[in-house]
C-alpha cells in the first residue's frame, strides 16, 4: 500500500486520515483542530469551511464520523469526549508544575528555551502522564545545560520513580543545541510509503514556558519541512504573559554565569559529556546512535529508549485500513 492509498488524495481521505489519527489517543477534534492538524495529501488551500462543507455533504464522512458538542470523532467512540474533558483538566495542573519547574530551570546559564511536548503539550495527560520537556541550549553548551537542568530536577525530587515519585514527574529527555534545529534527520524513514506520522506534528504540538532570542520561532522556521505532511499546522506563540518571566536578580546571576562560564565552556561541556556518558545506564548505552531512539551527539541529546513512533504509525496504518 502507498502513501496515497493510506493518507489518500483528496479532503475526504485526508479528514478520515486525521480523525484516524487522533483517535489512537482518544482525542476528538473541533472544526479548527481538524483543519490545523489536517494530515496531507489535500487540496490546496483548504479552509476549515471547505472542511464543514465535506463533513456535511460526503457520503464517506457521514458513514465514518460523527460529531457531538462540537467536536469530530469516528463512529461509535462518543466515549472519548469524556476523555478529552478529563484529561484535558489533568494537563492543565500538570502545566502548571511545568511552569514552576521552567521557572528555575530557566536561570540555568544557557538555556534558551524550555516547552512541554507529547501528551502534556497536547493538553491530553493522564494522571500517570510524566511531563516530558524539550530544552533547547546555546551552542556548545548542551551537555552542560543537560548535567545542570537533570541536578536540579533530583535536587527537587521530581525526577520519574524518584523517591517512589509516581505522577507529576519531570521528564529531560531531550535537549536540542539552538546551531542545529532541524529535526528531519530524526523522523522513522519511511516505510511502505508512510511517513513519520508522529514527528511531523510533534513540534505543533509543543507549549512553549520559556522562550529568549526568538528560539521558538527559529526551531519552527528550521522544520518546515513538516508542512509537507501537515500544511496547517503552524507555530502558536503564547502572549508574554503567559510565559516565565524571570526575575531580576535571576536574569542577573544567569547572565554573570555566563560570562563567567563562556571562556571555558569546552572545558565544561566536556567534564559534563563524560560525566554524563559515564553514568549512563547500560540498556542506553546500547541502543545510543544505533537507530532515532537514543540519540548523543553534541547538537542533539535524545534518550527515548521506549520510543513509540513505529508502533503509532503501525497502528494508524492498520486504523485506516479498517475503515
Amino acid at each position: 500500500m502507498d502513501e496515497k492509498s493510506i493518507e489518500g488524495n483528496d479532503l475526504e481521505h485526508a479528514i478520515v486520515s486525521t480523525i484516524a489519527y487522533y483517535d489512537l489517543f482518544e482525542y476528538p477534534l473541533t472544526l479548527l483542530e481538524l483543519w490545523q492538524y489536517l494530515i496531507a495529501p489535500a487540496p490546496a488551500s483548504v479552509t476549515p469551511g471547505d472542511i464543514a462543507e465535506a463533513l456535511e455533504e460526503s457520503a464517506l464522512l457521514t458513514e465514518h464520523i460523527q460529531s457531538d458538542h462540537g467536536f469530530y470523532f469516528l463512529k461509535g467512540r462518543e466515549g472519548i469526549l469524556r476523555v478529552r474533558r478529563d484529561r484535558s483538566t489533568i494537563a492543565v495542573r500538570k502545566i502548571r508544575c511545568a511552569r514552576a519547574f521552567a521557572r528555575l530551570a530557566a536561570a540555568v546559564p544557557f538555556v534558551r528555551f524550555i516547552g512541554v511536548c507529547n501528551t502534556v503539550g497536547l493538553r491530553h495527560a493522564s494522571e500517570e502522564s510524566d511531563i516530558d520537556f524539550l530544552v533547547i541550549a546555546q551552542g556548545g553548551a548542551l551537555w552542560l545545560v543537560r548535567a545542570c537542568t537533570t541536578t536540579l530536577a533530583h535536587l527537587l525530587g521530581v525526577r520519574p520513580h524518584q523517591r517512589g515519585r509516581m505522577k507529576d514527574t519531570m521528564c529531560l529527555s531531550f535537549f536540542l543545541s539552538d546551531a542545529a534545529f532541524n529535526l528531519e534527520s530524526s523522523a522513522l524513514p519511511e516505510r511502505g510509503g508512510v511517513h513519520d506520522v508522529y514527528l511531523a506534528a510533534w513540534t505543533g504540538h509543543i507549549t512553549p514556558l520559556f522562550d529568549e532570542r526568538d528560539t521558538f520561532s527559529r526551531l519552527h522556521d528550521a522544520n518546515r519541512w513538516t508542512s509537507v505532511h501537515r500544511p496547517n499546522m503552524h507555530a502558536i506563540q503564547p502572549p508574554h504573559s503567559a510565559m516565565v518571566q524571570l526575575w531580576p536578580i535571576a536574569r542577573w546571576i544567569k547572565r554573570l554565569g555566563e560570562v563567567v562560564l563562556s571562556p571555558l565552556l569546552s572545558f565544561f561541556e566536556d567534564a559534563s559529556r563524560t560525566w554524563q556518558l559515564s553514568i549512563l545506564p547500560r540498556e542506553l548505552k546500547e541502543l545510543m546512535n544505533r537507530d532515532t531512539r537514543v540519540v548523543l551527539r553534541d547538537t542533539m541529546l535524545k534518550l527515548h529508549h521506549n520510543d513509540r513512533r513505529e508502533e503509532i504509525r503501525s497502528a494508524w496504518v492498520e486504523k485506516i485500513q479498517s475503515l
